[in-house]
């Protein structure tokens, strides 16, 4: 189960698995790209459309992950990521956040 909330400043996230643990991060937006969390990132963001932000999350000079994340209707968001892990083979994960009234 997740749950992203996105506002003026920026957005945050939160992961629960089936076995019980739990993920969260965020991106501070207000001056530049922040990342929020314990993990030795920085970021950068590119406003592509007034629908669609990308993402790009750096640790030290190399990309590990692009994220396109675009909404696709008033309840419907979709999000492309381009995660290239340093010891493994890059892959793609696409996800569909939908709103729940």
């Amino acid at each position: 189960m997740g749950q992203v909330n996105w506002g003026e400043h920026g957005w945050t996230l939160a992961l629960v698995f089936a076995d019980g643990q739990m993920f969260t991060d965020g991106i501070a937006t207000d001056a530049a790209c922040v990342y929020i969390g314990n993990l030795p990132l920085t970021c950068e963001y590119e406003v592509v459309t007034t629908r669609h932000v990308r993402l790009v999350m750096k640790e030290g000079k190399n990309v590990i992950r692009i994220g396109d994340i675009e909404l696709l209707d008033n309840g419907t968001t979709q999000t492309i990521h381009q995660v290239r892990p340093p010891n493994e083979s890059p892959y793609v994960e696409k996800t569909i956040w939908v709103k729940q009234k």
